[in-house]
């Protein structure tokens, strides 16, 4: 698709027109895999080079808590945040293994929260089946209040 397609979203851009398109639904492609790449405030640094702090509101995020007022932050913590944050923020079944290491990352105190790399390695313990189960909104459950486990 041009310009590609945002996760959470369930129509694509406007360009397209869908008279000529046939609707398939996400989840009719399977295997689906999500690839998190930009949060809006991106920059690129070089392996060796020193990590500046970032300052100002920027992002799709609103609810970072060190980008609320215009002092300096770890743009990587503000990553961490933005990603735990994309699954906290709505209501999912599937999850509920993963809430401790989405609650770390959206920890409101950025030197409380992990490295995109500590996060990483908080992953390590959780086999295969757990982390490729099936995640769906609450709203969509077929079955109401469905049991997350």
């Amino acid at each position: 698709m041009p310009e590609g397609f945002r996760f959470g979203a369930s129509m694509k851009y406007e360009i397209l027109s869908y008279r000529k398109l046939k609707w398939r639904s996400r989840s009719s492609a399977r295997p689906m895999q999500y690839y998190f790449i930009d949060f809006d405030i991106s920059k690129q640094y070089l392996v060796d080079e020193k990590i500046e702090t970032s300052t100002g509101l920027s992002g799709q995020d609103r609810t970072v808590p060190e980008m609320l007022d215009n002092k300096p932050y770890d743009p990587f913590k503000v990553d961490v945040y933005q990603l735990g944050n994309a699954f906290l923020a709505k209501e999912y079944n599937g999850l509920k293994a993963l809430l401790p290491i989405l609650k770390a990352m959206t920890n409101p105190r950025p030197e409380d929260r992990p490295s995109p790399s500590e996060a990483l390695r908080m992953l390590g313990p959780y086999d295969d089946r757990t982390l490729q189960r099936r995640v769906w909104l609450k709203k969509y459950s077929m079955y109401g209040q469905a049991t997350d486990t």
